[in-house]
This record gives C-alpha cells, sequence and structure tokens, in this order.
C-alpha cells in the first residue's frame, strides 16, 4: 500500500522565497526522517537566490574582469554558484542559500587585491537577494 501526503504552505507573514527556503531546509528533512518515508519532493514555491550585477566601468576602472569576479563568487558560494554572462556584460549570479546565504553574506567578499588593497564585491557589482529562475520540478 502506498500513501501520499501532499501539504500546501504559505504566509502572510514570509515572503514565498523564504517560505521554500525554510520548507527546503527544515521541513522536507525532519519528513525525510520519519520511518516508512521513501522520497520528499518540493515543487513550486520561489527558490531564493543572490542576484550580482556587475558594473563593467567599475570593474575597468580597479582592473578586474569576469572571470576574477566569477571565481571569487563561487569560492564564496559553498554550493556552487551557477553565474552567466548575458550579452550586455553583467554577471548574475543565482545562488541556493541557507539562512547565512543572503546577500549581505556578500558584500564584505573581496574580488580581487589591485595595489595590495582589496576590492570589494560591493564596489564592483550591486548586490540584492532574489529569487531563483530556475523552476522547482520533482526528480524525473
Amino acid at each position: 500500500m502506498h500513501l501520499f501526503l501532499t501539504l500546501a504552505l504559505t504566509s502572510n507573514a514570509m515572503a514565498l522565497s523564504r517560505v521554500e527556503d525554510l520548507v527546503d531546509t527544515r521541513l522536507a528533512p525532519k519528513i525525510s526522517q520519519l520511518s516508512g518515508v521513501g522520497l520528499v519532493t518540493i515543487s513550486g514555491g520561489q527558490k531564493p537566490a543572490v542576484r550580482v550585477q556587475a558594473n563593467p566601468t567599475a570593474l575597468a576602472a580597479y582592473g578586474v574582469n569576469l572571470e576574477d569576479l566569477r571565481n571569487a563568487l563561487t569560492a564564496q558560494s559553498v554550493n556552487s554558484a551557477r553565474a552567466a554572462l548575458t550579452a550586455r556584460q553583467k554577471l548574475s549570479d543565482q545562488c541556493r542559500r541557507s539562512a547565512a546565504f543572503e546577500a549581505k553574506a556578500y558584500k564584505d567578499l573581496v574580488v580581487a587585491y589591485k595595489n595590495g588593497a582589496p576590492v570589494m564585491l560591493t564596489d564592483v557589482a550591486r548586490v540584492s537577494d532574489g529569487i531563483s529562475k530556475t523552476a522547482s520540478s520533482p526528480p524525473g
């Protein structure tokens, strides 16, 4: 006999991306530990992400290239940042995050050192919290 349980969660007090994050990092792992549970799948919602929009003029002024920026972001992300360069020379970084994995965690990130001084991410890019553009779907 197979039993299926479907939960629908929403909140008036927090953003849907925060609800998704809590379900993904706290609720789903607990449910999967219950005896007899074979698979926990999360679908719908909005996965949180950190957005980084590079400023090409600032990058050039500091002598930093997009590859330097991508490497710094990837090193900062324990979950392997997915970065893509768009046609307008902007770097869009989407990183899955936990409670501590928010835009504020990136603001003090050192991207490079030039003339012995650190070049901070905020010197060359705009950093903000957002949602992932990757749709969440069950494995298949």
